[in-house]
């Protein structure tokens, strides 16, 4: 008997409460769609927001920075190659995949590997561009750093077996871009 009425106790609150944020504002849980469901726009916008407030901490170091925000977009499946090990340049594109992305067979029977994103955007990647700049703007002095970043549509890259043969342009301007 006890569990029933715990039961229907859980069920009960369940259906009266609902989420906010402490202030009252809206968060990536708050919307009518899922927070990995980056090709809708209501989403990139609010990964956007969420990618201004980072910016206005102030970061010693900026690959540190970098790692922390890649932490926390690996939380809605995303990712991109920085690993905190290269020196970084004041302005820097990353190309994002989505839950690892896809490989497979086309229906051509070609294999394929994509970014994961690029199947649901009509063939647009997702980047994440990032500008890094000192507090102290006469160079004396190093750091503390602001992290810009911003989310936007670039060209799809997808990559079939045709294009990873040697001498291909795909195959070598994928390796460039990285």
């Amino acid at each position: 008997m006890e569990y029933n009425r715990l039961k229907k106790a859980l069920k009960e609150q369940a259906a009266n409460s609902s989420y906010t944020d402490v202030d009252g504002g809206s968060s990536l849980t708050s919307g009518s769609y899922a927070p990995f469901q980056v090709e809708k726009p209501e989403v990139l916008n609010q990964i956007n927001t969420f990618l201004k407030a980072f910016s206005l901490e102030r970061y010693e170091d900026p690959k540190n920075a970098l790692v922390l925000l890649r932490t926390k977009l690996n939380t809605l499946g995303l990712d991109f190659p920085y690993d905190g090990r290269r020196p970084l340049s004041p302005k820097e594109v990353f190309y994002l995949t989505q839950f690892g992305g896809r490989q497979g067979m086309n229906d051509k029977g070609e294999y394929f590997t994509d970014c994961g994103i690029t199947n649901r955007t009509g063939g647009k990647s997702l980047e994440l561009h990032v500008e890094i700049s000192s507090i102290n703007p006469d160079g004396t002095a190093m750091g503390p750093y602001y992290i810009l970043g911003k989310l936007q549509y670039g060209n799809g890259m997808s990559v079939t077996t045709k294009d990873l043969e040697p001498g291909t342009s795909i195959a070598a301007d994928s390796l460039k871009k990285k």
